[in-house]
């Protein structure tokens, strides 16, 4: 009762704050105004744009990457499983599925009934999960997670679908950064290896991310980043940790050198965007149809 007493009297003093623009309304905003300085100052110019072909009509048989799959914070309750969206897409086509890749952020609020339903409402489909801070970064969350024996958690490990070769990261862990068996298992890996994680691994796309500033300190940038790994081979990272808001793009691009970034999350909003792995080749696919 204390902490619910306390609970609603910060957030009546926000309010009346905001509502005002009293005291602490400049401090905070001003506060916010040096945050977002802060990160926007990483120079993405640094790296080269680049697009993902789209796909409208999907495949016979198709494989899907999804990041934030809970969707927006704004319709979160505690029992709310996927985003609508998300879960409308899986009932329609799961039987076209053959591998489904979460990058984090699955359930905002997660529960062992809802990693059950999610496995047992998919069932024909293999389901990987590269987690995100919503998934494991509470303790409650964390234990939840590593009881589930649904799926695998001895990360990093490969996946083959759809004529590619996936490494399923656990980015949470190491606080953003790489793990020394990443790195290992991406320097062992064929050419054009997948790495599916929920972070961003270099600074110059902090300002993309939904969970912006967290991480930064710990994170190299991109040249550096270049330096952990062989140059003759193409790698694709797909991060999950993106698209949350409205100011965010749907999807994102960029390369470096043999280094491709791809960008995205469900927002819950127009032109949300997941991924479809087909035939060796990656696609983005609107779900405002």
């Amino acid at each position: 009762m204390l902490f619910l007493v306390m609970f609603l009297g910060i957030y009546m003093l926000g309010f009346f704050s905001g509502v005002k623009k009293v005291f602490p309304y400049h401090q905070v905003r001003s506060m916010h105004l040096k945050f977002q300085e802060k990160i926007t100052s990483y120079d993405i110019t640094s790296l080269q744009a680049c697009t993902v072909d789209e796909i409208t009509d999907l495949p016979q048989q198709f494989s899907v990457i999804i990041g934030h799959a809970y969707g927006t914070q704004k319709y979160v309750t505690p029992d709310r499983f996927l985003a609508p969206k998300i879960h409308s897409f899986l009932l329609d086509s799961h039987q076209n599925i053959d591998t489904l890749i979460f990058t984090g952020d699955v359930f905002s609020i997660p529960s062992s009934r809802k990693w059950e339903r999610l496995f047992s409402d998919f069932s024909s489909v293999k389901i990987f999960i590269a987690p995100g801070n919503h998934d494991i970064e509470r303790p409650d969350s964390k234990e939840i997670f590593y009881k589930n024996n649904s799926f695998s958690k001895a990360f990093p490990f490969f996946v083959n679908t759809q004529s590619l070769d996936i490494i399923i990261d656990n980015s949470i862990e190491k606080r953003w950064v790489l793990g020394k068996k990443l790195v290992e298992k991406i320097n062992s890996s064929s050419s054009n290896t997948l790495i599916a994680r929920h972070d961003t691994p270099i600074k110059e796309l902090i300002p993309l991310s939904n969970g912006a500033g967290l991480g930064e300190k710990l994170l190299p940038n991109v040249k550096d980043f270049l330096k952990n790994f062989k140059s003759d081979s193409n790698f694709t990272w797909v991060l999950g940790d993106g698209g949350a808001s409205q100011n965010l793009p749907r999807i994102a691009c960029y390369e470096f050198n043999n280094h491709r970034f791809i960008l995205n999350g469900i927002g819950e909003v127009s032109g949300d965007t997941i991924l479809i792995l087909n035939d060796g080749k990656i696609f983005k696919y609107l779900l405002d149809k």
